[in-house]
């Protein structure tokens, strides 16, 4: 199995735009290929893989994440836990906006275990204002 072939094995959802990024990381293929990280890397580097739903740099399709089971296959992308952080914040009651450690618990009981400093770092980097700022009268 190539570098390309493992990528479109595991992103092929993303790619065809039917699904998120999926946790993957460049320590997974060299395992897999039995060759060094620096060949990966710049294997990887500079190139694009033209995709129906998009054209993507194959850099981007490697991410880190959490682990949400046994072993590495099962994971959760940042991506995805960002995506998961947006649908509450923009669903919730504007007089009483969820705070960071109640959305850390739900995405807790959706299987993606963050920490409340996760997810304040992940809401500010989506642009997603702090719970009193979000806070309406």
């Amino acid at each position: 199995m190539g570098i390309t072939r493992g990528i479109l094995e595991r992103q092929q959802g993303y790619l065809l735009g039917k699904a998120a990024l999926k946790f993957m990381t460049l320590e997974r293929i060299v395992a897999e290929l039995a060759v060094h990280k620096s060949t990966v890397s710049r294997a990887i580097r500079d190139k694009y893989l033209l995709a129906p739903a998009s054209c993507f740099l194959l850099r981007d399709m490697f991410t880190t994440g959490i682990v949400t089971g046994a072993g590495n296959e099962k994971g959760v992308s940042r991506n995805t836990i960002k995506e998961k952080l947006k649908a509450p914040t923009e669903a919730e009651d504007k007089q009483r906006p969820y705070s960071d450690e109640q959305l850390a618990k739900s995405l807790g009981e959706a299987g993606m275990a963050v920490s409340r400093r996760t997810v304040a770092k992940y809401r500010t980097k989506l642009g997603i204002r702090g719970t009193f700022k979000r806070r309406e009268a």
